[in-house]
């Protein structure tokens, strides 16, 4: 890196002298070692009692702690001093006389002491290794005088050695290491920046060994990593703050990325004795509100150009104090218009005046007043404020910055004579235009040079170019003035039109705005075409102010010109393209699945991070310039990734092509690879883009599915009852002992209502209804039905009805679950279990249970409707000598008749049944009188006779 005012470069130096350090850091260091230095000499103060010598390390405490105390005040004193602090000054030369006196007490220490074996093998051992240590954090940056002070210790160490005469404890005969180690502690010290080494390493060489990524990422706060001007590394936060993404920051130079104020905060060369300094940022390119940040920047070698530099934002700059930033504009415009005497004010838009408290506030009567009158001129003696006013109005109509000596009053009432410097823009109409300003000694502040403001107006982020009376450009200012056109060197002092390529239609207005400047009039929103470095095009915006000395009788010099950007769709197009690259790549980032892309040689030149980390375990770098075969696994031949690859070459795209990938840690994954071809402008193959999606879980969800299927199947298969999984009345599976029992075929399933499985439809709607009210409760309904048994499902095929006993459960609203037992069997034998109970064996007639309960209920039901029924009892004459003489199969036989006579002249609501032997009844309901039972009586005697 070199600086813009002509300084050489650094890297050639040689090792300085000890004398050219800059003692600040070290100073900085000292502050804070006080508490420390005290506790080292109370511990050699104690140890030195423990050893006989109360009244010496009494003494020795106090002298130790008066240089201490002396080190502590000239550290205070010289550590915020606003120029290099070198070891021939006062202070140093104090600083270096502290060091002389300190190694001094530690020898007297040994020296005097009656026991020096007592004292080296106790706590005075370990006084002196601290004292040491800290040594190392002050005189450690000092080379020169850090390796005599190690040296003296050496001395120290011996004069203890010898006066022990050999009885040598054992963590004194390691303290010449603990000096090697020391020694080269106070090597690292920031101070020793200078020494040349073989090796030049950095810490972001390595960022991840040191954990500095694992640190950066974890900040909440924009941090950003620069060495050699291009960004290394940033977080998250540094990625919104610049509104692009990771990809698009790092290898870019910094100076594309963000604008720094001041701008040579981000030189480590600029300030080779601070380890950091404040700055302010904002997005290059990118405006919105808070888009000025402060923090600080870190050089972790200052004075090194190839230092790495780390900075630092904490909150979005802004005062309240003032509207706009006003007051730190006033505040950096006083730094450099009045330099360290300038005191800053401002009016703000609304015409609040601000001023430093050695001045009085305007009354209220005189904040909205005059907007082009002098704002400070209230303080002005009543002689001189017609005079101000003028000069202050002619100013404000030139465009000028107001300059002038002036008496003003202080709060005291005392008038000071003060350099007033201000600048404003003319106001629009009746408007209040904002001013900003300082007051300074009127003989502390001198004419800044041209130059100086040429240097204030580069630290903007616009191109500032100035041109002389006779059109020449004598100076141009920007951090880059090249990118804005800029053909020819300023030091050649080129004519205007040729220092910049214009587009022929803006040349015009560009010699009629220079020509109005040079005649005092300024000329702003001048809006111009010209050609870029690229050979693009860039639309500006050009401000024509005058630029004049301090005396009013010197005629106009020069013109001030400053550039920025014009085309308001240019940056509105810009803005879009860049939140759409930066919206594309946070949809990348966020996706599950690899993206990734690779050249014409199938390299990979794009990873995302996300699915690099999570799927594969490997990072980002160590993929990027490896081929994508990196990720197939060497045991296993898949020949068809080959040949889909070398087919995008011919312009086949890749769909759904299902690979093996191994990951860094050696699991295997089952993936799903698509890609399409790039192609370049002349048609040949340049690379491709694909994706791929982890199908390894999809797969095994697959595999674990698959098996419970077939279990599932296994079981129903192997149940003997009847099982199907019904929804809205559809069966949506079943097994096998289903299908026999309905003689349905399976591919009829699909469209075969349960209802047509049933003997009776509505018996399905009890069902269901059912179902769900236990479903409520968690349990299952039992229900004895017929079902169909192809009846309805065949053509012409009748096979009956059976029944079956259905044991239904609601499993989700509309769909069940069936368990159908066949009962048909069971109640068979159930209804012939019944008749026999209730028949007679021989003739088949009700016997007399069937004839009790019958005749309950015949005269229940005579009660209900008032009506009569009669019993016939019959007993057969003659029955036993049949059965005596003919035997008892005759008499069966002739028993079997009768009951066949009786039962064919009765009616079909008459009951005939046998009592037992010979003997019967008939049961005759709903007869009208005596006369028609005699008839019923008459009409069995004659079927009987």
């Amino acid at each position: 890196m070199q600086s813009s005012g002509g300084l050489t470069d650094t890297r050639g130096l040689r090792k300085p002298a000890h004398d050219q350090f800059d003692l600040r850091v070290a100073f900085a260091a000292e502050r804070r070692l006080l508490p420390a230095l005290l506790l080292v000499g109370a511990v050699a103060a104690f140890a030195s009692m423990r050893a006989g010598a109360n009244a010496l390390a009494i003494a020795w405490l106090v002298l130790y702690g008066v240089n201490a105390a002396i080190r502590f005040v000239i550290a205070t004193e010289y550590v915020t001093a606003r120029r290099a602090l070198l070891a021939n000054t006062r202070g140093g030369k104090i600083y270096l006389t502290t060091a002389v006196v300190d190694v001094a007490l530690w020898t007297l220490l040994l020296a005097l002491v009656p026991n020096p074996a007592a004292f080296v093998s106790g706590p005075g051992a370990y006084a002196a290794a601290g004292a040491v240590l800290l040594a190392s954090l002050s005189y450690g940056g000092w080379p020169r005088v850090w390796t005599i002070y190690v040296l003296a210790w050496i001395g120290v160490f011996a004069i203890g050695a010898w006066r022990a005469e050999g009885d040598m404890p054992t963590f004194v005969m390691g303290f010449p290491l603990w000096l090697l180690a020391a020694w080269w502690i106070g090597r690292q010290q920031p101070m020793a920046r200078h020494v040349e080494r073989n090796v030049q390493q950095t810490m972001a060489s390595n960022l991840t060994r040191f954990g500095w990524q694992a640190a950066i990422h974890a900040m909440p706060t924009p941090v950003i990593v620069v060495r050699n001007d291009r960004v290394v590394e940033v977080n998250r936060s540094a990625c919104e703050f610049i509104g692009r993404g990771e990809q698009a920051i790092v290898g870019n130079l910094v100076a594309e990325c963000l604008i720094a104020d001041p701008a040579d905060a981000l030189d480590p060369v600029k300030h080779p004795s601070k380890s950091s300094v404040e700055v302010e940022m904002q997005p290059a390119g990118r405006t919105f509100d808070g888009a000025v940040w402060s923090g600080r920047v870190r050089f972790m070698e200052p004075g090194r150009e190839s230092s790495v530099i780390v900075i630092a934002l904490t909150k979005a700059a802004h005062d309240p104090m003032g509207p706009a930033r006003l007051l730190e504009d006033a505040r950096r415009f006083a730094q450099w218009m009045g330099g360290t005497q300038g005191l800053p004010w401002y009016r703000d838009e609304s015409g609040e005046l601000v001023l430093p408290r050695e001045f009085p506030a305007p009354p209220d009567r005189l904040q909205a007043g005059d907007p082009i009158e002098f704002p400070l001129g209230y303080l002005l003696p009543e002689s001189e404020r017609a005079r101000i006013n003028g000069v202050y109005k002619e100013f404000l109509r030139a465009g000028a910055v107001f300059d002038e000596h002036m008496s003003l009053r202080d709060t005291g009432g005392v008038a000071r004579l003060v350099r007033v410097i201000c600048a404003t823009r003319p106001p629009v109409g009746n408007a209040v235009a904002p001013v900003i300003g300082t007051i300074a000694a009127a003989k502390a502040v001198q004419e800044r040079p041209l130059d100086a403001t040429a240097d204030l107006l580069a630290r903007l982020p616009v191109l500032v170019w100035l041109v002389d009376a006779q059109g020449r450009v004598v100076h141009a200012q920007s951090t880059d003035p090249r990118r804005w056109g800029l053909r020819v060197e300023t030091r050649l002092r080129p004519q205007w039109d040729e220092a910049f390529e214009f587009k022929s239609e803006s040349r015009a207005a560009m010699l009629s705005a220079l020509q109005k400047s040079l005649a005092g009039t300024p000329v702003f929103d001048v809006v111009n075409a010209r050609t870029s470095r690229s050979g693009g095009r860039l639309a500006l915006r050009s401000h024509f102010v005058p630029y004049t000395s301090n005396d009013p009788s010197k005629k106009l010099q020069a013109v001030l010109v400053l550039d920025t950007i014009a085309s308001h769709t240019e940056l509105i197009e810009l803005d879009r393209l860049k939140r759409s690259k930066s919206q594309y790549k946070s949809l990348v980032e966020a996706s599950a699945n690899l993206i990734w892309a690779c050249d014409d040689k199938f390299m990979v030149t794009f990873v995302s991070r996300r699915a690099t980390r999570e799927i594969y375990g490997y990072e980002m770098r160590e993929l990027l310039g490896r081929s994508v075969e990196v990720l197939l696994p060497s045991d296993i031949d898949q020949p068809a990734v080959g040949i889909a690859f070398e087919a995008l070459r011919e312009g086949k795209p890749i769909r759904d092509l299902e690979a093996v990938h191994m990951t860094r840690g050696g699991r295997r994954l089952i993936v799903s690879i698509s890609a399409a071809p790039l192609r370049r402008p002349d048609g040949t193959f340049a690379g491709a883009i694909g994706m791929n999606a982890d199908l390894t879980a999809l797969k095994s969800r697959e595999r674990r599915l698959s098996e419970a299927l077939r279990v599932e199947r296994t079981v129903l298969d192997s149940a003997g009852q009847a099982i199907a999984v019904v929804k809205l009345g559809i069966v949506q599976r079943c097994n096998d002992a289903f299908l026999r029992l309905v003689g349905l075929p399976p591919d009829e399933l699909s469209h075969t209502q349960l209802t047509d499985c049933l003997l009776e439809p509505d018996d399905w709607r009890d069902i269901t209804v059912a179902a769900e009210e236990a479903g409520v409760r968690d349990q299952a309904v039992v229900r004895e039905l017929r079902v169909q048994r192809g009846a309805k499902l065949t053509q012409g095929l009748n096979e009956g009805a059976a029944w079956c006993q259905i044991t239904a459960r609601s499993i989700a609203p509309g769909e069940f679950v069936l368990v159908i037992a066949d009962i048909d069997t069971l109640k068979q034998r159930e209804a012939n279990a019944l008749h026999e109970a209730q028949h007679d064996e021989l003739t088949g007639l009700p016997n007399r249970r069937l004839l009790a309960e019958r005749a309950a209920s015949a005269l229940a039901t005579s009660e209900l409707r008032n009506v009569s029924c009669a019993v016939l009892a019959i007993d057969l004459d003659g029955f036993k000598d049949i059965n005596d003489q003919y035997g008892h199969d005759v008499g069966d036989l002739m028993l079997r008749e009768i009951a066949v006579r009786l039962a064919r002249v009765m009616r079909p609501q008459d009951t005939v049944a046998r009592r037992g032997g010979d003997e019967f009844a008939v049961l005759a309901p709903d007869v009208g009188s005596r006369l028609e039972v005699e008839k019923i009586s008459l009409r069995l005697l004659q079927a009987v006779s």
